[in-house]
């Protein structure tokens, strides 16, 4: 098992995260439903906002990490993930990683 965990920190109340600014459209959620969910690879996501609106932390536990990197290096997934990053950038929003894994991998 891989468990990835995004902490996005966003810098005042008036700023928003990217999901609040946009919607992914109907074709990449089935997408993820398709390749990534029903085969198992992404065995759960969980999003926590904190009590002060200032940050999002982001669970995603993976069967493994190549399910993980081939997640993040699909190029439909990529692109989104790329305007993601983008709009964090331009909008101030730290981002902080944890990885933990399972011992076996």
């Amino acid at each position: 098992m891989f468990k990835f965990i995004k902490i996005q920190k966003k810098p005042y109340r008036g700023s928003l995260f990217f999901f609040e600014q946009f919607k992914y459209p109907k074709e990449y959620h089935q997408h993820n439903d398709t390749n990534y969910i029903k085969t198992g690879k992404l065995i759960s996501i969980e999003k926590k906002l904190s009590d002060d609106k200032l940050e999002m932390t982001t669970t995603m536990v993976w069967r493994s990490r190549k399910d993980f990197i081939s997640y993040v290096t699909d190029p439909y997934v990529y692109g989104f993930l790329m305007q993601s990053r983008d709009y964090e950038i331009d909008n101030d929003i730290t981002i902080d990683v944890v990885i933990e894994k399972d011992d076996n991998e």
